[in-house]
């Protein structure tokens, strides 16, 4: 069978999301008629778009380049400003549809904020909160922007807000992990504001619609509540009192305040809290269980993201709410695995869910409480369930025997990757350190310590699917103190007891997934960056761009028999099908554009299903069967 009719013999099926929702970390309306008032999403998997004000929602992940959207801003005119967690500024001119990449902000970490000016027409202005670096201020609609941090002694800023009134008074606010601070002048220089807030932690900031009349200002701090002036910022005094949570993430204000005097406040642990009399008493009006991180709204309508729900939407000016979440899947899942018939998906904070029909998913309820999930492996168990192994990113190792139903801490160790090993019936896992140690254990609960990688982190671990008789286990590594060190290959043909270092590769993007692959005697077919790395029969690399653009390539899978085998990679445009790199060809049928992150199983014979785990947690089945 050619590659061609392999990739186009049948469909992908969707399966829908593991889990709908996620976490929403901004959210902007556009005030622009013009475009239907476009809603777009920041979360930790892009940015999604509605025209519907939060019924329907889709991608919006067109041109960017960062795709953990951690802030949004819009002008008068609906031109859209995106920024994210890596530091990348994006801007939109067609509500969203797509993005255009601007320059990069120097060693700025994290965009924490964005805020257009007023007057932004005439002046093209818009200011940029940084993690590390202070504010950045732009003067042409982000294509360049300068640093502005004179007077601003704290550069940890957390929001940023232009007040109106622009350019007769060009006031701006910067909120600080160690307080408030004001400029005057558009952003060019900065004072402290409000000796009430010295050493506050301010996370959210947000001017009165008519603060040239009223002054008025509302500031919600980490730990402190909900602050309030009246004199344009010049003196800040504490509401809300037992009523208000002392961590306030998001606030939005009226459109009509200067009537209604109705104020939301977003908490972590109160959910949305509503004021009608400018923030003098307060009524919870929401609450699912999770932080609210983020409100936008209008007249008309108000959307709020929560963490880990999704967005509620309010056509009463914030009395009632109702999930708005079709078509938003903003959940980080990043790992997929299958035991027997059972398929696992976890990611670094959604836990761990499991389905026998990739379609009704459900979490495991039992996990430890784990700070971060680094890595995970299944493997099947002749006792009451698959036995996983976990590795939290601070507490070490966590060992299940009945498939999560109850689990033991076994080890103390910063494990970055683990697999587990086909033995023929005993339980058999391998991890790799941050410090290139590697456990082997024949039991899960006794484990032999190595280091055959000193100084090395493990990016990743695989063994052959013939390990039971050959073996063999394929890693790779990279120096644990140099983050733009080449990335390593190892293989290891006594189960881990000795290795070889086969080759180093310097790369752009750190993300590389690798397989022994069966049809070559365990050689390792890797991807990495923008191309597929083949270890060929000579001891020689074959470095394969996929074309189409060199879409990042994120996952990769092996098929075979005896006679032919196919290399399927996931890559950020989808998947794509090689007879052992000899030319690609999409597979995308049914799938269209989906991110494709992990296939479970990795190897297996060419008339086995198909699972692929996509970006925000969709799953998508290919079975040549059906």
């Amino acid at each position: 069978m050619s590659i061609r009719e392999y990739a186009s013999v049948r469909r992908w099926q969707s399966k829908g999301p593991i889990l709908a929702g996620g976490t929403v970390y901004a959210l902007v309306l556009s005030p622009s008629e013009d475009q239907h008032h476009p809603l777009i999403a920041g979360t930790p998997v892009g940015a999604f778009r509605s025209l519907s004000r939060g019924a329907l929602w889709s991608w919006a992940n067109r041109g960017l380049a960062g795709l953990q959207v951690s802030a949004l801003a819009c002008s008068s005119n609906g031109v859209l400003f995106l920024g994210t967690l890596d530091g990348s500024l994006a801007r939109s001119v067609d509500g969203g549809y797509s993005w255009e990449c601007m320059p990069g902000l120097q060693d700025c970490g994290s965009i924490t904020g964005i805020s257009v000016s007023p007057d932004y027409l005439k002046d093209g202005t818009i200011l940029i909160g940084t993690e590390s670096a202070g504010v950045f201020r732009s003067t042409d609609s982000g294509r360049t922007a300068k640093p502005v941090n004179f007077g601003l002694v704290e550069l940890g800023v957390l929001c940023i807000a232009c007040a109106p009134g622009w350019p007769t008074r060009s006031i701006a606010f910067a909120g600080t992990v160690d307080g408030l601070f004001r400029s005057t002048n558009g952003g060019r220089a900065w004072r402290p504001s409000g000796e009430d807030l010295e050493g506050l932690s301010i996370q959210a900031v947000s001017p009165s619609p008519d603060f040239t009349r009223d002054g008025t200002l509302f500031v919600g701090t980490e730990d402190d509540g909900l602050y309030r002036s009246t004199d344009g910022g010049d003196t800040f005094s504490a509401i809300g009192g037992d009523a208000m949570d002392q961590t306030v993430n998001a606030l939005w204000v009226s459109p009509d305040y200067r009537k209604d005097h109705t104020l939301l406040v977003g908490s972590a642990g109160r959910g949305l809290l509503r004021s009608s009399d400018g923030g003098e008493s307060w009524t919870p009006v929401l609450e699912v269980g999770h932080a609210v991180l983020a409100i936008t709204g209008d007249r008309e309508s108000i959307i709020a993201g929560f963490h880990g729900a999704g967005a509620y939407q309010s056509s009463d000016g914030g009395l009632t709410w109702e999930p708005c979440a079709e078509g938003l899947h903003a959940n980080a899942f990043t790992q997929l695995a299958l035991s027997g018939k059972t398929l696992f998906a976890s990611g670094p904070d959604t836990g761990v869910f499991t389905s026998l029909d990739g379609e009704s998913w459900s979490p495991i309820a039992d996990l430890p409480d784990l700070a971060g999930l680094a890595a995970l492996a299944v493997a099947p168990s002749s006792g009451t369930g698959p036995a996983m192994l976990l590795s939290d990113v601070e507490r070490g190792l966590y060992l299940s025997e009945d498939g999560g139903g109850t689990w033991s801490q076994v080890l103390d160790e910063s494990v970055s990757a683990l697999c587990s090993a086909p033995t023929g019936g005993d339980i058999r896992f391998l991890g790799g350190t941050t410090d290139g140690r590697l456990l082997s254990t024949g039991n899960g609960q006794d484990y032999e310590v190595t280091a055959p990688f000193q100084g090395e982190a493990v990016l990743r671990l695989a063994t052959s699917p013939d390990f039971a008789s050959d073996g063999i286990v394929v890693a790779a590594t990279r120096d644990a103190a140099d983050g733009a060190s080449p990335i390593a290959f190892w293989r290891s043909h006594d189960s881990g007891s000795t290795w070889t270092r086969l080759l180093e590769e310097e790369v752009n993007l750190l993300h590389v997934d690798l397989i022994a692959d069966p049809a070559r005697e365990g050689r390792i077919t890797a991807v990495l960056d923008r191309y597929c790395l083949l270890e060929q029969d000579d001891g020689t690399w074959a470095r394969l761009p996929l074309g189409m653009g060199d879409p990042p390539v994120l996952a990769i899978a092996a098929r075979g028999s005896t006679s032919e085998s196919y290399l399927m990679v996931g890559t950020t445009l989808g998947v794509f099908v090689s007879g052992q790199g000899a030319g690609w060809n999409p597979m995308m049928r049914g799938m269209g554009y989906a991110p494709v992150l992990a296939f479970a199983p990795a190897n297996g014979d060419q008339d086995q299903a198909v699972w692929a785990l996509a970006l925000g947690g969709l799953i998508w089945k290919w079975d040549r069967r059906d």
